[in-house]
């Protein structure tokens, strides 16, 4: 699974949804038609996918409905970023990431789903299913 991250160089990155390894490259497609016209680095939105390292308990969680999931996410620019999950939910990703982090130097912080990529999540779910219904 990988976790999708979009914003810009003022608003930072924020999530926009956690996807199957396979729906990357439709999505990557569709965001550089939308994302590609804009020239100006201040409104310029841009997308990373960061692979997700599964929980040790990520089978007792079952599907995780895709507007409920969770990641943690830890690292920089210098040592690089390691996200793992996703979690069904803020309480159970947070009692991972205590710990994950006990004893250790990194710190993982929980993030949510974006609300502000409500409409974007929706359309990238909606052609990761058309997709696989025509495969």
């Amino acid at each position: 699974m990988k976790a999708l991250f979009r914003g810009s160089v003022i608003k930072g990155m924020r999530l926009v949804g956690v996807y199957e390894d396979e729906d990357q490259a439709v999505i990557e497609e569709y965001l550089d038609r939308v994302d590609g016209p804009v020239t100006d680095n201040a409104e310029k939105q841009f997308h990373q996918f960061v692979d997700l390292i599964p929980s040790s308990q990520s089978t007792q969680y079952g599907d995780i409905p895709p507007q409920s999931r969770v990641v943690l996410v830890s690292g920089s620019l210098t040592r690089g970023i390691i996200a793992r999950g996703p979690f069904p939910a803020r309480s159970i990703a947070l009692g991972y990431a205590v710990n994950l982090s006990f004893g250790q130097t990194a710190n993982y912080y929980v993030v949510d789903l974006d609300p502000e990529f409500v409409p974007l999540r929706d359309k990238l779910y909606s052609l990761v299913e058309k997709t696989a219904a025509v495969a």
